[in-house]
């Protein structure tokens, strides 16, 4: 059973509208009965397709300009009433850097700015990793300090992988503001991540899943929920060492001996349908933890598997057009890894208006399949943040 919803439906203002995990917050906080309105610079956007949204704000685009983006977001909540920010992608880190200046009316549960910054950088986390003792692999991924769906991100499996990377980062040099490289073994494992609410370094919400298969961009297609007490007691710790208030996603990989190394770490909500279908509605929650609702413990069961079929789509389009028609085949007829998984993402039965997406990206797909990348990689950059627009954030 989810967890109930707050007495109080709230008006709330999602910081983008493109990004998966705003999708499948639209879902969850509209199933709360919540009213939801979006900032996001396209009008036509993911999270335009559903009946939960009112209303989409043209907003400038964050990642390149933060200083109009956030002219442009307290503008709007100075203008509509709205009870709640949600924050949901990497524009945390702006929102943490100025929360004195969001209108007091206005909930917003975020941590510190020097919290957010530890997380947010790839080497400031496994720093903090080394200070709690917690597992992490040891340095054959190289990865910059700040990156969104695994931009900025390389796999090393040879010498001449390596010196590829190196001759192309001496080339180029590194991202403005960045001055750091992170080098991680490639350690054995499965893919799972955990979702967690924190009141102040209180746990109130906990979930974890594993990858069944992944999509474009490292995307997971499938996944299915798992119970880990053994990360919820790292995570638990992390929470405590940073007083963590808000919402965080931790990736890891879990050995054959069934032990964790931390890989990863995002300070913000991460496609929470999975653990809504478990028993929690971790958007619910963090809405309700804004507005100062003392919250307890909650926790999901295992089992239960969630899809997005767009990522299956992607994934398939690398090896041609009968490929999408076999994987919109099996999504229709919930057949092949898709038998018994919930819709996270675009579920038309329910949300009928999210079959407009679904069926654009198919047609150019079949269109041209070779544009997957493409089409990853436009979505993306509608709500990255860069290197630069983190120094300059910094700055205010």
């Amino acid at each position: 059973m989810v967890t109930p919803a707050s007495a109080r439906h709230l008006r709330v203002l999602l910081t983008e509208g493109t990004s998966l995990s705003s999708r499948e917050s639209v879902w969850a906080l509209g199933l709360a009965g919540h009213e939801i309105e979006v900032c996001d610079p396209d009008p036509l956007c993911l999270d335009r397709f559903s009946r939960y949204v009112r209303r989409v704000h043209r907003s400038p685009r964050f990642g390149s300009d933060p200083d109009a983006y956030l002219a442009f977001v307290l503008g709007v909540l100075q203008r509509g009433g709205h009870d709640v920010l949600l924050p949901v992608h990497e524009q945390v880190l702006l929102f943490a850097k100025v929360r004195d200046a969001i209108p007091p009316r206005v909930g917003l549960a975020v941590s510190s700015f020097t919290a957010v910054s530890t997380l947010l950088s790839k080497v400031s986390f496994a720093r903090v990793l080394a200070e709690l003792g917690l597992p992490r692999p040891y340095p054959y991924y190289v990865k910059t300090a700040i990156g969104t769906a695994t931009s900025g991100v390389w796999r090393i499996e040879t010498p001449g992988d390596l010196s590829a990377v190196l001759t192309a980062l001496s080339a180029r040099g590194l991202p403005d503001g960045e001055t750091e490289l992170l080098v991680q073994e490639a350690a054995p494992g499965a893919l799972e991540a955990a979702q967690a609410v924190l009141d102040r370094g209180r746990l109130v919400a906990f979930h974890t899943y594993r990858s069944v298969s992944q999509g474009a961009r490292g995307g997971l297609t499938v996944r299915e929920g798992v119970r880990r007490p053994q990360v919820r007691a790292h995570v638990e710790a992390l929470g405590v060492s940073l007083a963590w208030h808000g919402s965080l996603n931790i990736d890891y990989l879990l050995s054959p001996e069934g032990q964790p190394a931390y890989i990863d770490a995002n300070p913000r909500l991460v496609e929470p349908m999975n653990a809504f279908f478990s028993g929690v509605n971790l958007p619910d929650l963090l809405v309700r933890l804004s507005i100062g609702e003392h919250l307890e413990l909650v926790e999901t069961r295992s089992g239960v598997r969630t899809r997005q079929t767009v990522l299956g789509l992607l994934a398939a389009a690398a090896t041609g057009r009968a490929a999408v028609l076999r994987e919109v085949g099996r999504a229709i007829a919930g057949s092949g890894m898709y038998r018994g998984a919930h819709e996270g993402l675009t579920p038309v039965c329910h949300d009928p208006l999210s079959a407009v997406p679904v069926l654009v990206l198919f047609a150019r797909l079949l269109a041209n399949p070779g544009s997957a990348a493409q089409i990853s990689d436009e979505a993306v950059q509608r709500y990255a943040i860069s290197p630069d627009a983190v120094t300059r954030i910094a700055r205010m």
